[in-house]
């Protein structure tokens, strides 16, 4: 944490990004912040950040002011592993009322996510417009997803993992859920890439949607998200995702279509979803270049959604802003 960064409120002010064990603090969120991330920060229980702001979600909008009980416990860092999790624990996908899925399936642990094959030489270089990928992890064939074109699905090892993560959630919650069309990571090596200004450093990669009746030459092709647009479990998807951004190497950024973002937006508001979760996730309703929220607007991506995840923690040669 550094100081130019955070705004900190304490009764008795430490060393820089640290704040004593007995005193209260606030906190600015920062986009991507979730108060899980805050908790973990200053060492507290996630449960104790929540009541002492009482509020039941762990995304709320960057700027809020925040407040971090008393804590005994020191601040760790954060593992880099993946950890599988029950979908039950999941805030924007417990919001779902789960009409497809036993009640029973919330408790049930998603399998073991495949941990990243790390190596020494592991490196996104550079930025996602303007980089490389050195020591890259192809994403292998799995269930639940298609991949288009295997040559181009190079990307840093621990974003791989949380894609796999991610649509493993999906399916956990959907069963019974056609496959998914998975587009361009990177290529072997990183570098400029054909149909993409980005994609160069091994961070980007880009997820077709769910769909009511399979479009024809899907996955094989993405399909736009017409009336055919299974809003439910696309919802899944975009929360999934959005859930990862908690971590200090999960989801930096998604990109998506204005409208095809405002009818998951409508959706999940209709099935209670809290305000404060979606104004954390999405820059709908607030205009294509407000510039807040997990999932931003970008032409071209009505059939499909952008995830870009941040450096891994120990990458000295990533410089992703």
């Amino acid at each position: 944490m550094r100081c130019a960064k955070h705004v900190l409120w304490v009764t008795l002010l430490g060393v820089c990004g640290a704040a004593p064990a007995h005193a209260d603090a606030r906190y600015v969120l920062e986009p991507g912040d979730t108060l899980e991330a805050v908790a973990h920060k200053f060492g507290c229980a996630t449960d104790a950040v929540l009541r002492a702001n009482r509020v039941d979600t762990t995304l709320l909008p960057a700027g809020t002011k925040v407040r971090v009980p008393s804590c005994r416990r020191r601040a760790k860092v954060a593992p880099r592993t993946i950890a599988a999790e029950p979908n039950n624990l999941n805030p924007a996908l417990a919001a779902i009322d789960g009409a497809r899925t036993p009640a029973a399936a919330h408790n049930e642990p998603v399998a073991d996510t495949v941990a990243p094959t790390v190596t020494a030489a592991t490196a996104s270089i550079g930025v996602p417009w303007h980089g490389k990928l050195q020591g890259g992890q192809q994403l292998p064939a799995g269930d639940g997803y298609v991949v288009r074109r295997p040559q181009r699905t190079w990307g840093v090892p621990h974003a791989v993992a949380y894609v796999q993560q991610a649509i493993r959630n999906v399916r956990n919650e959907f069963p019974q859920l056609h496959d998914v069309a998975i587009g361009d990571m990177s290529k072997l090596g990183g570098g400029k890439i054909d149909d993409h200004r980005s994609h160069q450093s091994g961070l980007d990669i880009d997820v077709g949607f769910y769909f009511k009746t399979v479009p024809t030459n899907y996955p094989a092709a993405f399909a736009s998200a017409d009336a055919n647009l299974d809003l439910e479990a696309t919802w899944a998807l975009v929360a999934a995702f959005a859930n990862q951004a908690s971590a200090t190497d999960g989801v930096r950024v998604m990109f998506l279509d204005h409208r095809v973002a405002g009818r998951l937006y409508n959706f999940a508001l209709a099935r209670g979803v809290d305000q404060a979760t979606l104004d954390a996730m999405f820059e709908y309703p607030h205009g294509k270049r407000a510039g807040v929220g997990i999932i931003r607007h970008e032409p071209n991506h009505a059939d499909h959604v952008h995830v870009r995840y941040r450096c891994a923690t120990d990458d000295n040669a990533c410089n992703l802003p």
